[in-house]
């Protein structure tokens, strides 16, 4: 059965402030063509449909701060969304993006530049890193951005968004992934056949923070 969505969704997509505003886009733009570029997931190097491996700290994640010998100076919490932590006498500090030895030895400095400890000796370690944020548009059940635990395919992802509707395309599913730069908007394209019968591309594909999933 045809879809009730366009292929413009894909394209819309392409302007940043559509993401956030995806929902809004349902059945609003009847009769668009499909003219954005995309590549198909079997097109696609397998070790770049992995996430790659990070020890850096991350928006949300639960981190734990301890400096030796001052349990009042150690804590611990989660990241803020603005990627800052509140740590006890140096407030608020940028931590996002630091792996947590590098931020360990920029928290001794800080302390022993203030004279707030002689000779501290600062450990940092990710507890927890934060769930998946991705969001599902078009012949889903329940569209909407979800948040997910990490490694996830996409077979996993749309079980989460409620399965496909009657009315999805068995071969118009796309994952809409935004690069560093806001400009640079990544199409994937997979057959959901491919994803039950476990095609070595599309089973080897991870979703990552900030995806877009649209299925026609």
């Amino acid at each position: 059965m045809a879809s009730r969505f366009s292929r413009c969704w894909v394209a819309s997509l392409s302007r940043p402030a559509c993401v956030a505003g995806a929902l809004a886009l349902v059945g609003s733009a009847p009769g668009c063509a499909a003219s954005q570029p995309y590549v198909w997931v079997s097109q696609v190097p397998v070790e770049r449909l992995q996430v790659p491996a990070t020890d850096r700290i991350g928006v949300e994640d639960l981190i734990s701060v301890r400096v030796y010998a001052q349990e009042a100076m150690s804590t611990r919490g989660h990241v803020r969304p603005e990627g800052t932590f509140t740590l006890p006498l140096l407030g608020e500090v940028p931590v996002a993006g630091k792996r947590p030895g590098d931020l360990g030895r920029e928290l001794e400095e800080q302390l022993k530049q203030r004279g707030l400890v002689v000779a501290p000796s600062v450990s940092v370690v990710i507890e927890e890193s934060a769930p998946l944020k991705v969001t599902f548009i078009g012949e889903v059940r329940r569209p909407g951005t979800i948040k997910l635990e990490p490694p996830l395919g996409l077979a996993q992802g749309l079980a989460n968004a409620g399965g496909l509707t009657e009315f999805a395309s068995g071969s118009g599913i796309f994952v809409v992934r935004t690069g560093t730069n806001a400009a640079e908007v990544q199409r994937i394209r997979f057959r959901y056949d491919d994803l039950v019968r476990g095609e070595p591309h599309a089973t080897a594909f991870r979703l990552r923070t900030g995806d877009v999933v649209v299925v026609e």
